[in-house]
């Protein structure tokens, strides 16, 4: 028995109709590129016909899909209006807490995924310390560990892997946080295996790198942001016992407002692109 589409399903066949593009549609719709090929492949299948050609240069549209384009250019005008009416409103600014890292990895890449047209802006802030997206002083977060309060939520990301960088493998001191700035894992990890061979600090870790691109000594940092840093090489193998999980977390009721949804879908998209190999 076929399914009936829904309004969102002929909406997302718009997108992909007018862009010929799943990557495009993706930074209009806030869907991920596997959701949009996922449901437009359903969409087919619940009307029985061939929407699109799908090929090297993108999708474009059979002649049924055309003629499927015709059909909706009702919902096409009541869209542009509500657009209109959209863009007179202002819009949510979603607030992500996370590490240096990870806010850079993403903000480089977010013209990928986010447009000054999308329904969210992205706010993002550099914690070492946890911010309570229970109490919502953030919308969303990005967590060494699994959420276990009932009321918040997670989506599990790729394992995150730690390794030393240097400007080459025979570098021998150690840069590291200092002792009265906030520390995390792998800067007390350095402590308390070459607390003696630490040639400087820096509460900074951007500072950290430009010391360890000066040639002074190894930085630990997470493989996905070493590894695309010029002028760094991975001096040493992973160090096991830093690797952690990593995970998205977000507030059980707060995830359902379509700007912080489409911030989650959006976002996990970017993430899932960093490196994972060891």
């Amino acid at each position: 028995m076929k399914t009936e589409p829904s309004l969102d399903d002929y909406a997302l066949f718009i997108a992909i109709a007018e862009t010929g593009s799943l990557t495009q549609a993706a930074t209009t719709t806030g869907k991920s590129i596997a959701t949009l090929s996922r449901r437009m492949t359903e969409l087919e299948s619940d009307m029985g016909q061939l929407l699109f050609q799908r090929g090297n240069s993108g999708y474009a549209l059979t002649p049924e899909g055309a003629n499927l384009l015709i059909e909706l250019e009702d919902l096409r005008e009541l869209q542009a209006r509500l657009r209109r009416f959209r863009d007179k409103q202002p819009q949510r600014f979603v607030r992500v807490t996370t590490g240096h890292w990870a806010c850079s990895f993403m903000s480089q890449r977010l013209p990928q995924v986010w447009s000054p047209e999308s329904n969210w802006r992205p706010a993002f802030m550099t914690e070492d310390a946890q911010v309570d997206i229970a109490r919502r002083q953030a919308d969303i977060g990005i967590r060494n560990r699994r959420p276990d309060q009932n009321w918040l939520a997670g989506r599990k990301l790729a394992t995150i892997h730690f390794a030393p960088f240097a400007v080459s493998e025979d570098t021998l001191g150690w840069v590291n946080r200092s002792e009265n700035a906030t520390m995390v894992p792998s800067q007390r990890w350095v402590y308390e295996h070459y607390g003696d061979k630490i040639l400087a600090t820096a509460s900074d870790p951007r500072v950290l790198v430009e010391l360890a691109l000066s040639g002074i000594g190894q930085v630990i940092l997470p493989i996905f942001a070493g590894r695309e840093i010029p002028g760094l090489v991975q001096s040493g193998t992973v160090i096991d016992e830093l690797s952690h999980e990593n995970w998205m977390v977000f507030h059980q009721d707060g995830r359902h407002d379509p700007p912080i949804r489409a911030a989650i879908d959006a976002l996990c998209t970017l993430l899932d692109l960093r490196q994972t190999e060891r």
